[in-house]
């Protein structure tokens, strides 16, 4: 399903609230719908090169396949729309982040900062590398690279 921070949504209001809502509910009736998908090998090997270039991490095709089936909707969109939607790269990159993080992948100009309890931005769109909470986002990446490094080693 889509994935929002808490604050943002529950900021929705109005119109807004009607459009955004009711796209994250077909996108989730969509998946739900379409559970029994399964990305192709070609999928596959697309998404562990898009993770490649986003994050300069090389992971293998039988974990993107394995790490894709803990978040189907990744998996479902990848296998009807392939990797050209930005909707799926988003997909897959907050299951690389959740899956090494426990976080989604950060939003464009989310900053939370120590004595902010709510994101500065509260537009839940995706970074596209320059401040990530508040750190850089080198930062991020370092902690990405860090945990897939320890999760990889364990495996």
């Amino acid at each position: 399903m889509p994935i929002d921070t808490a604050w943002h949504t529950v900021s929705l209001d109005g119109q807004e609230a009607e459009v955004v809502l009711g796209f994250r509910r077909m996108t989730s009736r969509f998946v739900f719908d379409h559970l029994h998908l399964k990305a192709s090998a070609g999928d596959i090997a697309h998404a562990a090169d898009y993770i490649d270039q986003i994050t300069r991490i090389r992971l293998p095709q039988d974990f993107v396949a394995e790490m894709l089936d803990l978040h189907p909707y990744a998996r479902v969109l990848l296998a009807a729309q392939g990797i050209q939607s930005e909707e799926v790269q988003i997909s897959i990159a907050d299951a690389v982040a959740l899956t090494f993080l426990g976080c989604p992948w950060p939003r464009k100009h989310e900053a939370v900062t120590p004595e902010s309890e709510h994101p500065v931005d509260r537009r839940a769109e995706y970074s596209d590398g320059s401040q990530v909470f508040g750190l850089s986002y080198e930062v991020f990446m370092h902690k990405l690279h860090r945990q897939a490094v320890l999760f990889m080693e364990a495996r």
